[in-house]
């Protein structure tokens, strides 16, 4: 289907159609754009919540890391005030371990402090994390020989064990948190590291003392904090349905990260942090990725199909380490409830969309079925198909207009076409010629009838008599023209003149013609027995038939036109119906007609012959039946029969041809044509043609 024919398909919807497709499409649109834009509208907000949330959530977590690391920085500061005076007492029992004691107590996060002098002197209070109980550590160089001890006390502080070493392996002079401090104007803090016992990721705040007034360095404090404890404040972080927040470094190690260890053994069998991009949940390790190669500090990366929001924020430039909180959150936590509700919006408006197609269709089909059913009306008035008043149920004020105006062109058209033959209107309006003056050349086969003696008969009847006979022959024969689609060009006195043809092409036109003749014929006696039954006296009609190029089209004025046939083949059609009476046929056929209806119907050769107004010769038949009739057999032989004479005569074998049509008279019987041939035959024995004789007989009536 091209182009063009496919608009004009669409073009062509019907009204039912185009009211449920604009109820639709109005709902559509509506529906469409709240949706969207409300989904629009409720993504931009919610994003713009979760970053906020989560700029939050970062922001909280580093408030409380350090809120968490601050007091070991105060008690490392605090201690150093303390033991810059140097009156400090860092013997066993003294004050300074007192003082470490009671920081541990109040400090749960932290899980050592220390103090180392420059002579490497070191006193540490610890707690032992196994059995919940407080160790402290005494380092003393000053005396002879030098030793380490060691004092384990119980819950309520009482020493229960000592021991005591002259085999010192630690200097705490050496270690990184003092040598850090020394060089740092106030509180150092070192890098992460995993504690000897228990083995978890921790970091130290240390803290130089300097002799009062600016003098030199005495020693430097030191409080170890484990990060294990913001681990689980992470944990305890309520995000969002599946987001997660967790500390790194700079270098990539985690610091802490809710529900997972953060300690790993390398492959040298090495205790130490485990780097982000280690970790088993490829989600981190994913966002890790995404985070090195944008180095953005918002930004969203797909894994696993879902898309994630990430957040990194770094610690304040006042804290000292570069740290980073990163916040986790799948896209969906936020938005996951706007898309549900877009779905249940969308199920929602979709039900709403079949009632409104429902109520549409109920709409279209109350307002459409009066239109289609006038549609229809208007269809058959077109066809000149007048039936009954019509009533159509609705209260549209312009349908009931349509009714009325229907109604009155039924009335005008039903006396309309009583003057005008309504299959000829039919097919030129099927043809989509246009009514106007003017025809052309087609190939048609044209019939003309005539009741025998009519003239006759009708001295015998009375002007109504005669005028409702009339009708119901014509009915009789125009029907028939009618259903073999021909058009009934006029009714001249008693005759009928059709044809068929035009203004439809009709390929089949003759055989449609010779079986209306042979319908007709039937008809027509059933008709005649009804009439000798009513004491009517009957019609014997006369057809004739040919086939020939003719001139068909309109003729007329501008005013009236007649749509008709002219031409010399329309006069030799009409000749045909007068040559019955000389051969005492019912219907002849001329042998352009004969060409087509050969195989389809039984005739026999009658003659050839001139009629008056043309000097060619015509061949002519008797159409006798249908080949599918049940006395087609029979018909047939007989008229081989007589072609078998009717060569022999043509042949000038006029003695052959005597004796076959002497026969042929013996046995049909009252056989008009053969008894013509009986007398022609005898004559041109007696008196023999000149040799110029075709065989034509030339008519000389009408």
């Amino acid at each position: 289907m091209g182009v063009a024919a496919k608009k004009r398909a669409w073009l062509q919807r019907t009204f039912k159609l185009d009211i449920v497709l604009v109820f639709s499409s109005l709902i559509i649109v509506t529906m469409s754009a709240v949706i969207g834009f409300t989904y629009v509208q409720n993504r931009k907000d919610t994003l713009r919540l979760a970053n906020r949330v989560m700029d939050q959530t970062a922001q909280a977590v580093i408030g409380r890391t350090i809120e968490y690391l601050s007091p070991a920085q105060t008690v490392a500061e605090l201690s150093a005030e303390l033991l810059a005076g140097g009156g400090s007492d860092t013997a066993p029992g003294g004050d300074v371990e007192r003082f470490f004691l009671r920081i541990l107590e109040i400090h749960p996060q932290i899980g050592l402090v220390y103090y180392g002098d420059e002579r490497g002197n070191f006193v540490q209070a610890n707690r032992d994390f196994t059995n919940d109980t407080l160790v402290t550590r005494h380092i003393d160089r000053d005396r002879s020989p030098p030793n380490e001890s060691y004092f384990y006390r119980d819950q309520e502080g009482q020493v229960t064990r000592r021991t005591v070493s002259e085999d010192i392996q630690y200097d705490p002079r050496v270690r990184p948190w003092y040598e850090g401090a020394k060089d740092a104007p106030l509180a150092y803090w070192t890098d992460i590291y995993i504690f000897s016992s228990p083995q978890v990721p921790g970091i130290t705040a240390a803290f130089p003392a300097f002799a009062p007034g600016g003098g030199p360095l005495r020693g430097v404090v030191g409080a170890d904090l484990t990060l294990s404890q913001l681990s689980t404040f992470l944990g305890e972080l309520s995000i969002s349905e599946r987001g997660v927040a967790f500390l790194m470094d700079e270098r990539g190690q985690l610091i802490a990260f809710p529900g997972k260890s953060t300690v790993i053994t390398d492959d040298k069998g090495q205790v130490r942090p485990l780097l982000a991009s280690e970790m088993a949940d490829p989600w981190v390790t994913a966002a890790i990725r995404a985070y090195t190669d944008r180095n953005e500090k918002r930004f969203e990366f797909e894994h696993g199909g879902e898309t994630t929001i990430a957040f990194v924020a770094p610690f304040p430039p006042s804290f000292g380490k570069p740290w980073n909180t990163v916040v986790l959150v799948p896209a969906d936590d936020f938005l996951g409830a706007i898309k549900r509700n877009s779905v249940h919006t969308v199920a929602i408006s979709l039900g709403i969309l079949l009632i409104a197609v429902y109520l549409g269709l109920v709409f279209a089909k109350n307002i459409a079925r009066p239109v289609e059913y006038l549609t229809e009306e208007v269809n058959k008035i077109r066809d000149f198909h007048l039936g009954e008043r019509i009533q159509v149920k609705s209260y549209i004020h312009e349908i009931q207009a349509m009714e009325a105006a229907i109604n009155s062109m039924k009335n005008g058209l039903a006396a309309f076409r009583l003057y005008v033959p309504a299959d000829l209107v039919r097919q030129m309006i099927r043809s989509g010629e246009e009514a106007a003056p003017g025809g052309q050349e087609r190939e048609l086969t044209l019939l003309f009838t005539d009741i025998t003696n009519f003239t006759s008969i009708a001295e015998e009847m009375t002007a109504r008599e005669i005028m409702v006979s009339l009708s119901e022959y014509f009915d009789v024969i125009s029907a028939i023209i009618s259903e073999e689609k021909g058009v009934i060009d006029k009714y001249i006195g008693d005759s009928v003149m059709a044809f068929w043809g035009a203004p439809l092409a009709n390929e089949r036109h003759a055989l449609s013609a010779c079986r209306a003749v042979l319908r007709s014929m039937r008809a027509l006696d059933a008709l005649d027995a009804t009439r000798r039954e009513r004491g009517s006296i009957p019609f014997q009609t006369r057809f004739g038939v040919h086939t020939g190029f003719s001139i068909v089209g309109n003729v007329g004025s501008r005013e009236r036109l007649n749509y008709t046939a002219l031409g010399d083949n329309v006069n030799l059609a009409s000749r045909l119906e007068g040559v019955n009476k000389y051969y005492g046929t019912r219907a002849i056929i001329s042998q352009d007609t004969y060409r087509y209806a050969r195989h389809d119907f039984v005739c026999r050769p009658l003659d050839v012959i001139t009629v008056k107004g043309r000097s060619a010769g015509v061949k002519i038949y008797e159409l006798l039946a249908e080949a599918a009739d049940s006395e087609a057999e029979t018909l047939r032989a007989q008229a081989g029969r007589f072609r078998a004479a009717f060569e022999l005569y043509l042949a000038r074998d006029w003695a052959g041809a005597l004796e076959d049509f002497e026969s042929l008279a013996r046995a049909n019987g009252a056989d008009r044509p053969a008894e013509l041939f009986v007398e022609r035959c005898r004559s041109y024995l007696e008196t023999p043609p000149g040799d110029d004789w075709s065989g034509v007989w030339r008519m000389r009536e009408k």
